[in-house]
């Protein structure tokens, strides 16, 4: 009975440990987890940074006439980490698919071609987006872009759409 009890409670400790950890992750958290390590690209972008490249009057893709200005001043923050290191790409992979799952994104788009894996995911409610992240695996290769603000669902489902429609 006693080695039940004690299984039953380290599973339960286990369980509430995941949960925590699962929930305390996010665009910030993970970027403060590998931002420091060795082989890791990091960069974050702060809401005044976003706010002073909003004052520009006319941002577009390179690609086309494809405006950024008035979707970039209603961000937050804008998180990047990007390694070729493979234990770090595995680690950094769980890490984000944990985030979007216990955050519970909805998928809007996903690339796959000969291994190589792209998926963007979105959060929001009310035509509002809050949190945007596109996560990419490419051999050994993981990049992961948070953006943090509130981006109203219909500019950047148009942004999107001109964006891909030049490609």
């Amino acid at each position: 009975m006693n080695n039940i009890i004690k299984k039953t409670m380290l599973l339960a400790a286990g369980l509430i440990v995941f949960c925590l950890a699962a929930n305390a992750q996010g665009g910030r958290t993970i970027y403060q987890r590998y931002s420091d390590m060795e082989n890791v690209n990091a960069v974050y972008v702060s809401p005044s940074m976003f706010r002073i490249i909003g004052r520009i009057p006319d941002l577009n893709l390179p690609t086309g006439d494809v405006n950024l200005v008035p979707l970039i001043k209603t961000l937050n923050g804008l998180y990047l980490i990007n390694s070729r290191d493979a234990g770090i790409s595995k680690n950094l992979m769980i890490d984000a698919m944990n985030f979007v799952r216990s955050e519970k994104f909805e998928l809007m788009m996903e690339m796959k071609e000969d291994g190589n894996t792209a998926h963007i995911y979105t959060q929001g409610k009310n035509g509002t987006v809050s949190n945007f992240v596109f996560l990419s695996l490419s051999g050994s290769e993981c990049t992961f872009i948070s953006l943090d603000g509130q981006m109203p669902e219909k500019e950047l489902e148009d942004l999107l759409g001109k964006a891909i429609a030049n490609l």
